[in-house]
């Protein structure tokens, strides 16, 4: 074996190759010929997935053990959003770990002990490989409910620094911290002296959790003041979270558009139906149609999300939305020019109370489930209509289940007391069974009208009469059922 390069003759080529083979310097030399791999900012080790799953195992439990073979976790997910829950859901598959944050309902991150990729390829790894999961779930305890929201930025580890790399010897840390509660600060500081490093998290302002992280990464509870009287390099980051979704559908239920007035001396919708004497003016209809404004609200944690301007594109380019933009222009119009004021009275006058509207939303009646993918409401929680979209043609029996989800929401739910129409919405078109139903569905040949035919085939008086389309439910109330057909981009109605 060569003992040095100085002994090696550089001109002797199988001498210096066999040098470098025998030195190491081979492997050394392939290397550096390989391209240096970035830094992946959201890697995570074992031991720092271990000093958060201590801090969490101190919430307080809700469930634990909790077995896929008997839980479905979109369901799970669905009813605490519905609780507002904030806490920590943890996912064991095989050797695997992973960390579900929520904050308020919302699912805001996903960390794992051994897959490197974001939030929505770790919900998709579980989701596939759930068939052998074991879950426990941990509430955030009392005042410390804010705490997931920050493990979660401290563990993705992809905040861009407040601040970065202030030194406590020529930086008075109470002062800044002081500072950062009067601006109601939400993030944590990280101060790291010569071993380990101290964390403090903080939510609009208030200290949740102050902790030191030793060199082996156990962690124990520390106060602020022994944090300010330790000397190292401080880092401060400013939390955020990003709603989590897992589909098109899902962050479409997360949003809000809302219906505003660009111009109230300008005519609106509102002042069309209260001057309609059987004829609008063209001028004034345009003019009723482009002073409608539709804002697409987002939660803060879509609206923090990069890609959040392409999603509210894409948003504007789906059938629900496209169709409420018919609704509360064209549609308005097409009953006025129709001379069906009278039949459609309900839809007519409640259109210009539309206020806000809501997509892809799922109503509980016992342990039935109904779902539609509209909903419109008045800005007091009252539901004036709802619709459904069929991506192929639908059934008659689809339009009889859809007219019985509407008659239960508007016969149990208090606030879909104020229901006015359904519409049963197919990018497919219609047959002719479907719109036979949608026919029967009303009380066109039913209620009153039969009865009376049965007892000698009286002609039904005028007062008795339904309206066209109208679905009579108890109490003589009811609402309308409409067909709309989306025919190469444009909607038209088919029924009534």
């Amino acid at each position: 074996m060569v003992d040095s390069a100085n002994d090696v003759d550089l001109t002797d080529e199988k001498e210096l190759e066999s040098f470098i083979k025998e030195s190491g310097l081979e492997e050394f030399l392939d290397a550096m010929k390989r391209p240096h791999p970035k830094p992946d900012k959201v890697v995570l080790t074992v031991s720092d997935v271990d000093w958060i799953k201590e801090i969490v195992s101190t919430f307080q439990p809700v469930h634990l053990g909790l077995k896929s073979h008997y839980v479905v976790l979109v369901k799970l997910l669905e009813y605490l959003t519905k609780e507002e829950f904030s806490g920590c859901m943890f996912i064991y598959i095989d050797d695997s770990i992973s960390i579900l944050s929520m904050w308020k309902g919302e699912l805001i991150g996903i960390i794992n002990n051994k897959l490197d990729v974001t939030d929505e390829e770790a919900f998709r790894y579980i989701l596939g490989n759930y068939h052998d999961a074991v879950i426990d779930i941990y509430q955030s305890p009392p005042g410390k409910e804010p705490l997931p929201l920050v493990l979660n930025s401290i563990a993705k580890k992809d905040l861009e620094p407040k601040y970065k790399d202030l030194d406590t010897e020529f930086t008075d840390l109470s002062k800044l911290i002081s500072k950062l509660k009067e601006e109601k600060f939400v993030g944590y500081i990280e101060l790291k002296p010569s071993e380990g490093r101290y964390i403090a998290c903080y939510h609009r302002g208030e200290e949740i959790l102050s902790i030191y992280i030793d060199k082996d990464n156990k962690q124990t509870n520390t106060t602020f003041e022994e944090i300010c009287s330790q000397n190292g390099i401080v880092d401060i980051y400013q939390s955020r979270y990003r709603t989590l979704v897992s589909s098109m559908d899902d962050a479409m239920s997360k949003i809000t558009v809302l219906v505003l007035i660009k111009d109230k001396i300008q005519p609106t919708l509102q002042t069309i139906v209260d001057k309609y004497k059987g004829h609008i003016s063209l001028n004034s209809a345009e003019t009723a149609r482009n002073n409608v404004d539709l804002n697409i609200s987002l939660p803060a944690g879509l609206a923090n999300r990069d890609d959040c301007e392409p999603f509210r594109m894409q948003v504007t380019k789906t059938p629900e939305y496209e169709f409420v933009r018919y609704f509360l222009s064209d549609y308005f119009l097409d009953i006025a020019e129709s001379d069906s004021t009278v039949t459609l009275k309900d839809i007519w006058v409640n259109i210009p109370r539309v206020k806000v509207i809501k997509f892809k939303q799922k109503y509980h009646e016992g342990h039935v489930e109904h779902e539609f993918d509209i909903i419109m409401e008045d800005g007091s929680d009252n539901v004036l209509f709802a619709a459904r979209v069929a991506n192929r043609m639908p059934k008659s029996y689809e339009v009889d289940v859809f007219v019985k989800q509407l008659e239960d929401a508007k016969g149990h739910k208090n606030e879909w007391n104020s229901l006015k129409a359904g519409f049963l919405i197919s990018i497919k078109g219609y047959e002719e069974d479907a719109v036979s139903a949608a026919k029967r569905a009303t009380t066109s040949g039913t209620g009153m009208k039969r009865v009376l035919g049965k007892v000698g085939g009286l002609k039904t008086p005028d007062m008795l009469a339904a309206h066209k389309g109208f679905v009579k439910t108890e109490n003589d109330s009811g609402f309308h059922l409409g067909l709309i057909h989306l025919d190469n981009g444009s909607f038209k109605k088919m029924f009534p």
